[in-house]
């Protein structure tokens, strides 16, 4: 189907360029996917990278709250996360479905439409014959990918997991893509149809759709490391590196800030470099998108008048 209601789209484009936090852009780019393709079922996840070296589970405090890991193998591991679900991957690095507080970062259009069950069973068959798609989108190329982009219906047809899982859905096509959120996470999304498959035109809405969203990402990551504790946190800045921080905030230069202060640019330069240490920030426009939530960990001295 290649017609757009254009003024929901934007409406929806506005949302993911004001989506403050990952879940709320996970929603908003789920929305934006389905009024950009029209699939009839869509769903989105939150990926995270894992580091598995020798046979052994290596996961990071911030990467993925995994209960335990299982059957240990000597070309891969199965995860099984709080949700008690599982995922297959292989040595090296890999990504797994990020848990939060809530349980898995998955979201669906239409609401629930796979069961617990379902899900349980395509993790399942993926682990036994990993889906091109997922692999993918959570490891390889991150732009739009067709079913019949590898497969003609034929041998599609003839797969286990179709046969199992995606017959029963109603999966005769599916289109996956994925967006960096930084160099650990992703955003993956699957869509799915019965009948016509999805057009070179709606792909490329897609990879437009891209775009903006990674760069939306991104902002996100970089405000969210200043709410995870131990990673990120931001460290207590002195009243100097305060008042140079809030300037440059506004978008003066060194010199600028130099007058406004009564310090040379040199000294202000030297105190740029402590906060950039002391933040994790390497440049004046991370600290403009980060500025708001700074100031919620950095109340400050009131500036001395010029």
């Amino acid at each position: 189907m290649d017609s757009i209601d254009v003024p929901r789209v934007l409406s929806i484009l506005g949302a993911v360029a004001e989506a403050a936090t990952t879940d709320e852009l996970l929603g908003a780019v789920l929305e934006a996917s389905v009024a950009l393709v029209h699939p009839d079922t869509a769903v989105v996840t939150e990926v995270r990278a894992v580091d598995i070296q020798n046979s052994a589970v290596d996961i990071a405090d911030d990467a993925v709250d995994v209960q335990d890991a299982v059957d240990i193998r000597e070309s891969a591991v199965v995860i099984r996360d709080s949700a008690h679900m599982t995922t297959h991957v292989a040595k090296g690095n890999a990504m797994v479905t990020a848990v939060g507080p809530a349980g898995p970062r998955i979201k669906m259009w239409p609401e629930d439409f796979l069961s617990v069950c379902q899900q349980l069973a395509f993790d399942q068959l993926n682990t036994k014959s990993p889906w091109p798609l997922v692999t993918q989108t959570r490891l390889g190329d991150e732009c739009p990918l067709r079913i019949s982009d590898l497969f003609d219906q034929r041998r599609y047809r003839s797969l286990e997991i179709y046969s199992e899982l995606f017959r029963v859905l109603g999966f005769d096509h599916q289109v996956a893509f994925s967006i960096p959120i930084d160099q650990n996470r992703r955003i993956c999304v699957a869509m799915n149809r019965r009948g016509g498959d999805f057009s070179t035109s709606e792909l490329d809405r897609l990879e437009a759709l891209r775009r903006p969203v990674a760069a939306c990402a991104s902002r996100i990551a970089l405000v969210e490391r200043f709410d995870i504790p131990g990673v990120g946190a931001t460290p207590r800045l002195t009243p100097r590196e305060h008042d140079v921080l809030t300037l440059v905030a506004t978008g003066l230069s060194n010199a600028q800030i130099g007058f406004r202060l009564g310090i040379s640019a040199r000294t202000v330069s030297k105190h740029l470099e402590h906060i950039f240490t002391k933040t994790g920030l390497s440049n004046r426009t991370e600290v403009a998108a980060c500025w708001p939530r700074i100031q919620q960990h950095q109340p400050g001295p009131a500036l001395p008048a010029t």
